[in-house]
């Protein structure tokens, strides 16, 4: 918790849970989430608000986009191809859309 001393600052919790990998351990993680965010709403005070983005493929958009910078460079001796620009392009795509879900009852 980050919280603030001062009681009309709100305190802040921030966390980064990644969701990637094949489809069984997609499953276990999302219910490990699941367990996570039942317990914030559980334990937390009624009047703070909980915000929880979703942004899917952030670390291969991420690896992606190192790869293609370093490819792109003028110096560089292995060249970026149309088929991983598309890639790229798809990944960065996705990652640009997240979701958002607020929870709080005040």
């Amino acid at each position: 918790w980050l919280a603030s001393k001062k009681p009309s600052r709100a305190g802040v919790l921030w966390a980064k849970l990644i969701c990637e990998g094949n489809r069984d351990g997609f499953k276990s993680e999302l219910k490990k989430h699941d367990e996570i965010i039942d317990s914030l709403v559980t334990n937390v005070s009624t009047d703070t608000p909980i915000l929880v983005i979703f942004q899917r493929n952030y670390s291969k958009t991420n690896d992606l986009t190192r790869q293609r910078k370093a490819a792109t460079n003028p110096k560089a001796t292995c060249a970026w191809s149309d088929c991983q620009e598309e890639e790229w392009k798809q990944y960065m795509s996705s990652c640009r859309n997240c979701e958002a879900l607020w929870i709080g009852s005040s």
